[in-house]
């Protein structure tokens, strides 16, 4: 090998250690020494495709679908034995209403259910209302117990026996012997009429007659109190002194018409029959005078009225007076509570801080009263007040109130218009000894009209 050849290679060899260090290093090798590199041959890049950017399509919706006409409704029956149907409840039939009937037919009914009673020389109408032969009369013409002779329309005769009576309602039960089967008029169920409602009033105008006045009525007031009676008003041309009966359109009694007359009162009297409304207390006091109950007591129309028949708590009096030019006024007065002694101080304290005591022997009496105004000018008013009441003995001795007691609140001093009313206080001193002393109405006035009331508590 030549010294050349040698040369050559050893400088190659230098060359590519140069290289190397430089590639290791990252530095370039010194431009002092120029390196020779040869130039490598180029490899030949195969160009890519390029891949397109995708374009963002919609989203697809769901495409609107074509409506199609629904199947036919295919109803399959199960192999299940049928259910039996649950039967509906027969409904309840419904009581056919009565008809209205016409007041011929009426006057028709009540003429064969009616009798004529005769006590020797005296005679008097009642009206057959049970199939047993029980005959519903006024009190007043009936003797307590003498046989009584029974006159049928027909003119057939028979015997009855009095076998109950109440004196404060004025009735009297007459049973007929042996009677069964006979023609009756049936009472009512103890409903009180509504106002307004068209009754007929059959009335027989005399005992000494045969005569029969019938009337188209209307009931113009009701007026009940769950310690009394109660009585209906009606607008009917009768006689005041007319006894008989009030019937709906069914033919069923709904009131008695008494003879003696309930809204008389002094020299004052109201062209109108007194009514005693057949209300549920009035069928119950019927049914005990079919058993032989007597009840006795003044009749009617006196409780209230005078001192000796004065009226107990509960009890409306009606009260006919006048105005200072002579008008007309009706008042309805009841005492509805009374309360004395401790029971009255202990009232008294519940509305004033002091309260005076009563002289001695004497003790506080509160009476409450309610004044109603039926009647009077209908263009103003009427007064009321405690003076016009006065506390007294049942011999008639005046007890003296002192005009420093306070009074019980709410305290009887009130203007009223017809149909209006008031309950209020009085209140009294009067002997401890006294305990059934009298409140009485319109003593310093007679044209008031006057009143007499029992101050007892409803448990005396």
């Amino acid at each position: 090998m030549t010294m050349r050849m040698i040369l050559n290679s050893l400088k190659a060899q230098w060359v590519l250690v140069a290289l190397s260090s430089a590639m290791l290093t990252g530095c370039n090798p010194s431009e002092t020494e120029p390196i020779v590199i040869p130039t490598p041959v180029p490899t030949q890049l195969v160009e890519a495709t390029p891949v397109p950017t995708p374009i963002a399509q919609p989203s697809p919706q769901p495409a609107t679908p074509t409506p199609t006409p629904p199947a036919p409704l295919t109803i399959s029956v199960p192999n299940t034995p049928t259910p039996t149907p649950t039967p509906s409840p027969t409904p309840l039939s419904s009581p056919t209403p009565t008809p209205t009937l016409t007041p011929l037919q009426l006057r028709t009914m009540i003429g064969k259910a009616s009798v004529q009673l005769q006590m020797g020389e005296m005679k008097a109408h009642g009206l057959i209302f049970d199939q047993s032969g029980y005959i519903l009369t006024a009190n007043h013409l009936i003797p307590l117990s003498s046989p009584v002779e029974v006159f049928h329309p027909s003119g057939q005769s028979e015997i009855g026996l009095v076998v109950g009576r109440d004196e404060t309602r004025g009735l009297a039960v007459i049973q007929i012997v042996g009677g069964e089967g006979l023609p009756l008029i049936q009472l009512g169920d103890g409903t009180l009429p509504e106002v307004g409602q068209s009754v007929l009033a059959m009335g027989f105008f005399s005992a000494w007659q045969d005569d029969v006045e019938v009337s188209v009525a209307t009931v113009a007031a009701t007026q009940s109190n769950e310690a009394t009676l109660s009585r209906l008003k009606i607008t009917a041309g009768l006689d005041p002194d007319t006894s008989g009966v009030l019937v709906d359109g069914e033919g069923k009694i709904i009131g008695l018409m008494l003879p003696d007359t309930w809204y008389r009162s002094g020299q004052t009297t109201v062209s109108t029959p007194s009514v005693l409304a057949v209300d549920e207390s009035t069928l119950e006091v019927i049914s005990d005078l079919q058993a032989g109950v007597l009840i006795l007591g003044p009749s009617q129309s006196e409780l209230g009225l005078s001192r000796s028949s004065p009226a107990h708590p509960g009890f409306p009096v009606m009260v006919h007076g006048s105005t200072v030019l002579g008008e007309l006024t009706i008042y309805e007065i009841t005492l509805s509570e009374v309360a004395r002694g401790e029971k009255a101080h202990e009232l008294l304290s519940g509305v004033y801080e002091f309260v005076w005591d009563p002289d001695p022997g004497t003790e506080y009496l509160l009476a409450k009263v309610r004044m109603k105004y039926v009647t009077g000018p209908t263009d103003g008013t009427n007064f009321i007040h405690q003076l016009y009441f006065k506390a007294l003995s049942r011999q008639g001795v005046v007890y003296v109130t002192p005009s420093h007691f306070f009074p019980m609140e709410p305290f009887l001093n009130q203007a009223l218009y017809p149909g209006s009313s008031f309950e209020a206080w009085t209140t009294w001193q009067v002997p401890i000894s006294d305990q059934a002393p009298i409140l009485a109405y319109g003593t310093d006035w007679p044209e008031r009209g006057r009143a007499w009331f029992l101050l007892v508590s409803e448990a005396q």
